[in-house]
């Protein structure tokens, strides 16, 4: 090997995964090349890996070697297309755009194949899946290639540019979440709008907010979600490839809740909000087959985050929204008058509604509720009168559940009690503040006069 010596030593007891995770660690200290030398082993001992491929880009591209890095990029993007990954194909294809401009032919094929309307595209359709490094228990036979820095980068980038991916290459795709929600064309506009969003574990990828960003379409790893409640910082569930972050304001789902952080790499596709205006502009069509896919997701973020759900088993969830009974309300009608009967608890769904105490003119604004908040929750919880009012801001969609059904589910999952009585007793305080502002004011008044 001349002066690219291999080095054995312990190295040969090593698991694919042992090497993977040693990459890792390479890159968080900006050891590019020593990054590299495991990718490169990585991809002898796995070659159908393309996950590795993308990041021995990525360290090729860290280490100065463009020309190099824009060769496997592209090398790996058209593996992604070819093996029905197109959301990584995107990522690879942004990032080639970084160092050598937009490859017309691979953006051409990405939104052509996945696309609405493509004949590859088929509600049972598959993507190649490469076995995980984790059951690949055989030591790795691979050599770390020692040697000048240029060598080694050289060496991996022939080893990467040189994988041809899984065999097995399905002929029909499962759609892709937005991609396939849209014709051709305007696939084309949206994908050359987005950005490229990546994050090492750890990095926080979105924060709540009331403002209408952009939405972030999860690529590749897993991203964990935690919310703030009555009992604290919450864990609301870990969300990976296809899902979507930050949605909520563009279906009427009010702000985002959550903070979303990587658990490990993540990959995502940032879509700008005057490429989703611009996309449903230019079709109506397209348009409302998006609405349909963010309010799809609102749903899930809602079963995720409502107090409603997080004390109910998951398997359950679905069955419990099922259960349930739709009703729309118009703006500025009432929900609940204060001093009224309730007669059950309301899930908000979309819209938002305002939580008023008082009475005519003297009513006072303690709070807005947005999806995933319930309504008649602390009524429910006490003696069934409602201690305040609550009013749609909006054309508002909510779930309704009778009293007696929720009090037989808190029951049943001693767990939700818990966390509907947290979220009642932090209610009825905010509530009660409220009120005791609005009695005093009276009385500031009464004295003046």
């Amino acid at each position: 090997m001349g002066a690219a010596a291999a080095t054995v030593s312990s190295n040969h007891r090593k698991t694919l995964q042992d090497l993977r995770r040693e990459a890792d660690a390479a890159c968080r200290r900006a050891d590019w090349i020593g990054a590299l030398r495991r990718y490169r082993a990585i991809l002898q001992g796995a070659p159908d890996d393309l996950d590795v491929r993308l990041l021995t880009a990525d360290a090729l591209a860290a280490v100065g070697e463009r020309d190099l890095s824009a060769d496997v990029y592209r090398a790996a993007a058209w593996s992604y297309v070819r093996t029905g990954y197109p959301l990584r194909a995107v990522v690879a294809a942004r990032a080639l755009e970084k160092l050598t401009g937009v490859d017309d032919d691979l953006v051409d094929a990405i939104t052509t194949i996945f696309a609405d309307g493509s004949s590859r595209i088929a509600r049972i359709g598959a993507r190649a899946t490469p076995a995980a490094l984790t059951e690949r228990e055989a030591p790795v036979t691979s050599v770390l290639l020692a040697g000048p820095a240029r060598e080694v980068a050289r060496s991996a980038w022939a080893q990467a540019r040189g994988v041809a991916g899984p065999a097995d290459t399905p002929s029909k795709f499962a759609p892709a979440p937005i991609l396939s929600d849209l014709a051709a064309d305007v696939a084309v506009t949206m994908v050359r709008a987005s950005r490229l969003r990546r994050a090492r574990p750890g990095e926080v990828l979105a924060r709540p907010s009331a403002e209408q960003g952009s939405i972030l379409l999860i690529a590749r790893g897993q991203v964990e979600l935690t919310m703030a409640t009555a009992r604290g910082t919450c864990a609301v569930g870990t969300i990976g490839e296809g899902s979507l972050l930050g949605h909520e304001p563009f279906v009427g789902g009010g702000p985002v809740r959550t903070t979303a952080v990587a658990q490990d790499d993540v990959d995502a596709i940032e879509i700008p909000p005057e490429a989703l205006r611009e996309a449903s502009e230019r079709s109506p069509e397209a348009g409302g087959v998006l609405g349909r896919t963010l309010r799809a997701e609102l749903l899930q973020s809602v079963l995720r985050t409502s107090p409603l759900f997080r004390g109910f088993p998951v398997r359950k969830r679905v069955d419990l929204l099922r259960r349930m009974q739709s009703c729309r309300f118009e703006a500025g009608s009432y929900v609940l008058r204060q001093g009224s009967t309730s007669k059950g608890t309301y899930l908000l769904l979309s819209g938002e509604v305002r939580i008023l105490v008082g009475e005519g003119s003297a009513e006072t604004h303690v709070l807005t509720l947005a999806a995933g908040d319930i309504v008649g929750l602390t009524s429910t919880a006490y003696d069934g009168i409602a201690t305040a009012s609550a009013v749609a801001v909006k054309e508002t969609t909510m779930m309704f559940l009778p009293a007696d059904a929720v009090r037989r589910l808190v029951a049943a999952y001693p767990v939700l009690g818990q966390e509907l009585s947290a979220e009642a007793v932090s209610r009825a305080h905010e509530v009660q503040r409220a009120s005791m502002a609005v009695a005093a004011s009276r009385d500031s008044i009464r004295k003046r006069w």
